[in-house]
């Protein structure tokens, strides 16, 4: 696996990711011209483009660090700053619109053993997005918990999908398409502000209750303490759980009382019955696990495949998502796990922070 090292401020972090060869650059353009496309007819409506000025400014006036993030990668891979802000927000701007674009799956567990906490999370996305992925190992002087491992793709937020600090607090994310979105911040920049700041499961639920969110997926979040916790993150409200023991698992779909009517992908739709078919069988294998179950046991979990229940590891079509990675995050340890590929059928490297 593929690590990159990215030392600095925002910016400077930023412009590093594309020290990558000319080739992998190109797929990164690529990349980006596909997703930013996806918004266009979105931003083709007076709606859609009032929409993403607001979010560029709030994100200006309340993250600046975050666009100057952006700023760096888009100067670094040669794109426009606002272009590369575009495709990191076309998801939620077509929702927005109610235009739903289904691509993204992914599934979280986060569970307590006797040795302490323990997250993972099958990472579901479009094929071509593996030669992209990368586990970053970043730094910032300023950041009031030290290092990070996040696991995301070139010319993207580098803890997008999932990381750890040197606190012992991870998280992991999943997509929900929903109808509650407003102006607020991504969950992609908030999972590194989490990371860069708070050093436990309460702590960084402190923060996001303090947030403005522009909604849409979950987190899976658990510490070196032994606390877990989940967040639906819609934009008018959000729904949080914490415990000290048992199991949380989240696919694509918002099961809270207050959230669930905004799901913006009906259950007997494709991506609704499988969303609802993978949490059942990943809850199901998950209460099979013991106190004293190893990183094998629960690796097993996540390559499981059907029929006739779902695949929680995806790479069956008609699915327009496939699994291109497993990151089982260790927080007592300070590091993780991760399968680069289908963890059906490669092998784990360790990443540690000490």
């Amino acid at each position: 696996m593929i690590e990159v090292s990215l030392v600095g401020d925002a910016h400077s972090r930023g412009l590093q990711q594309a020290d990558c060869p000319p080739r992998v650059r190109g797929l990164v353009r690529r990349w980006i011209g596909l997703r930013r496309a996806r918004a266009a007819s979105v931003l083709r409506t007076r709606a859609g483009r009032r929409m993403a000025t607001a979010l560029w400014d709030h994100l200006g006036r309340h993250h600046a660090d975050a666009l100057a993030e952006i700023e760096g990668m888009a100067e670094g891979f040669g794109l426009v700053a606002e272009d590369l802000f575009l495709a990191m927000h076309a998801v939620a701007l077509r929702e927005s619109a109610a235009r739903p674009w289904a691509e993204d799956g992914c599934t979280t567990v986060g569970l307590r053993l006797r040795s302490g906490t323990v997250l993972g999370k099958n990472r579901d996305v479009p094929g071509d997005v593996l030669p992209l992925q990368r586990v970053f190992r970043q730094h910032d002087p300023n950041w009031r918990c030290g290092p990070i491992l996040g696991i995301s793709s070139l010319g993207s937020a580098p803890c997008a999908s999932s990381g750890i600090n040197r606190a012992g607090l991870a998280l992991a994310d999943t997509q929900v398409a929903t109808r509650d979105h407003g102006l607020g911040v991504s969950r992609y920049i908030l999972m590194q502000e989490l990371l860069a700041h708070c050093a436990d499961v309460d702590q960084a639920l402190m923060r996001i209750r303090r947030t403005a969110h522009l909604g849409g997926g979950t987190l899976v979040l658990a510490d070196a303490g032994g606390t877990l916790a989940t967040v639906e993150l819609g934009h008018g409200r959000q729904a949080i759980e914490r415990r000290r023991a048992g199991i949380v698992v989240r696919t694509n779909h918002h099961l809270s009382p207050g959230l669930r009517g905004a799901n913006a992908e009906p259950a007997s739709s494709a991506a609704g019955r499988n969303s609802r078919g993978r949490l059942d069988v990943a809850r199901r294998l998950a209460a099979t696990l013991t106190p004293d179950s190893t990183r094998s046991d629960i690796a097993a979990l996540f390559a499981r495949h059907g029929p006739p229940e779902p695949d929680l590891c995806r790479h069956r079509k008609p699915s327009p998502a496939e699994t291109i990675s497993l990151a089982l995050f260790a927080p007592q340890d300070r590091g993780l796990w991760f399968w680069n590929g289908r963890p059906c059928g490669v092998s784990p490297t360790w990443h540690g922070l000490d």
